[in-house]
C-alpha cells in the first residue's frame, strides 16, 4: 500500500545480493485476496468526516507544536493549515507478494500547510495522505476497524518571479533548502476505532466526506458454533517435500549461492507454518515435517497457499510464490507443485531496445502439497456454470 516510486536496480555483481530482495517485490504478483465479504448496504458506518476530523486534529497538534518551538527560538516564520483535499474512497487490496491480502477502503487526501515567512513570499507545502481503513481479523468473527495514515512525498508551491530576479536567486533557494530540509516523508501511524465489532468491509463513495464512509457488518448476537456431523466440510493442506531446482544466470554460475541454508515459510490462508533451517544444493530434496493445516467451519471461499524462501545467508533475501483454489472447485483436491522462483537482473545492452536492465525469474525451489476435502461437493446453480 502507498505511493509508487520508481527504482533503479544496479546489476554489478557485488550489489546484486542486495537488490534481490528490492527486485523480487517489484516482480511477483499478488495472491488474491482472502477478504472480507464486501457488502453495500448502509448498515454501520464510519463517516469519513470523522476519519478527517482524525487527521486535522493531528495536524493542528503538531502546527501548534512547531509555532511554539519557531517562537521559542527567536524565529518569525509561523505555519498554518489549509483546507483539506479530499476524493471519493474506493476499495482496493493489499498488494503483498509474501503473507496473505485483504480489502481495505482507501481515502486519498492532501493535506496543505501554509508557511508565512515575513519580508518574504509564502509558501504551500502539500502532502498526499492515503487513510487505509481495513477491518482486521474478520475471518476470526470479531474483526476490528483499523485505520493507517500513509503519507507520500511532500511538495511545495508559492514564491514570486522577483524572488527569482538577478541578485536575489539566493534567497529562493536558501527558502526552498530550508523547507525542504525541515518537510521529510512522515511515517505511517496506525489507530484501532473503538467501535462494535466487524465481519464485512464495504464503502460509500459520495462526491463529499459527508456523503462517504466505511462501511462493516456486525457479528450476528446470535450466531451459533454449526454442528458437527460427519457431512460437516473439512479441509486440510498438508506439505509433503521441497526440492531445490537447478538455476543458473545465463553465462554465468549457480543463481544465488552452490550450498543455501534457507527457511521455508508457507501461509495456508491466515495460518503459518515455518520449518528449521535447511541447507541444499540443487536437486536436493528434503522431506518435510510441518503439522497440517486444518480447517473446520467456517471455511472461507477461497484457499490460498503461499510459500517463502527466506536464504539465510544474504540478509533481506526472500522469493515467494502462492497457489489459490476456489470453494466452487471442492478447493482442487489431490497433489499439487508450487514453484518458487529466483530473481536476477540482467545489465543493460547497447542498443536503445535494451537501455534499461531487465529484471528475470527462473524457477528455483518446488513445493508439493496435498488439499483434502471431505464433505458435500458444492453443487453450483446453472446460471453459475455459464460465466
Amino acid at each position: 500500500m502507498g505511493s509508487a516510486s520508481s527504482m533503479e536496480f544496479k546489476t554489478n555483481k557485488l550489489v546484486w545480493g542486495l537488490t534481490t530482495f528490492l527486485l523480487a517485490a517489484s516482480c511477483f504478483a499478488q495472491s488474491p485476496p482472502l477478504g472480507p465479504p464486501r457488502i453495500v448496504v448502509d448498515k454501520f458506518d464510519v463517516s469519513a468526516s470523522v476519519l478527517a476530523g482524525y487527521v486535522q486534529t493531528a495536524v493542528q497538534g503538531i502546527l501548534t507544536s512547531t509555532n511554539a518551538s519557531l517562537q521559542q527560538q527567536g524565529h518569525s516564520a509561523r505555519v498554518s493549515e489549509l483546507p483539506l483535499q479530499s476524493w471519493p474512497p474506493y476499495m482496493l487490496p493489499t498488494q503483498y507478494s509474501n503473507r496473505p491480502n485483504e480489502w481495505y477502503v482507501n481515502f486519498p487526501l492532501i493535506v496543505g500547510i501554509e508557511v508565512h515567512i515575513p519580508d518574504y513570499f509564502d509558501r504551500q507545502v502539500y502532502i498526499p495522505l492515503d487513510l487505509k481503513a481495513s477491518c482486521e481479523g474478520w475471518a476470526t468473527g470479531a474483526g476490528v476497524i483499523q485505520v493507517i495514515s500513509a503519507p507520500g512525498p511532500p511538495s511545495f508551491e508559492g514564491g514570486s518571479w522577483l524572488e527569482a530576479a538577478p541578485g536575489l536567486s539566493f534567497i529562493r533557494d536558501a527558502i526552498d533548502s530550508a523547507l525542504r530540509g525541515s518537510f521529510g516523508v512522515p511515517p505511517e501511524t496506525q489507530q484501532l476505532l473503538a467501535l462494535d465489532k466487524c465481519i464485512a468491509l464495504g464503502v460509500l463513495s459520495g462526491p463529499t466526506l459527508n456523503e462517504s464512509a466505511v462501511l462493516f457488518d456486525r457479528p450476528s448476537n446470535g450466531h451459533q458454533p454449526p454442528i458437527v456431523t460427519a457431512l460437516t466440510p473439512s479441509l486440510e493442506v498438508n506439505f509433503l517435500k521441497l526440492k531445490r531446482l537447478v538455476a543458473h544466470i545465463p553465462g554465468d554460475g549457480v543463481l544465488y549461492n552452490e550450498v543455501e541454508s534457507i527457511i521455508l515459510e508457507p501461509y495456508v490462508n491466515y495460518t503459518s507454518r515455518a520449518t528449521a533451517p535447511l541447507t541444499m544444493r540443487e536437486n536436493d530434496e528434503v522431506a518435510l515435517t510441518l503439522l497440517p493445516v486444518i480447517f473446520k467451519p467456517p471455511i472461507l471461499d477461497l484457499l490460498v497457499v503461499i510459500a517463502n524462501i527466506d536464504q539465510q545467508s544474504q540478509s533481506n533475501v526472500q522469493d515467494s510464490a502462492f497457489g489459490a483454489s476456489y470453494r466452487s472447485m471442492n478447493f482442487s483436491p489431490g497433489t499439487h507443485t508450487l514453484d518458487i522462483p529466483k530473481t536476477y537482473a540482467v545489465p543493460a545492452g547497447p542498443g536503445p531496445a535494451h537501455n534499461k536492465p531487465i529484471i528475470s525469474t527462473m524457477p528455483a525451489y518446488e513445493l508439493t502439497y496435498t488439499i483434502s476435502y471431505h464433505g458435500p461437493p458444492v453443487i453450483l446453480a446453472p446460471t453459475a456454470l455459464t460465466h
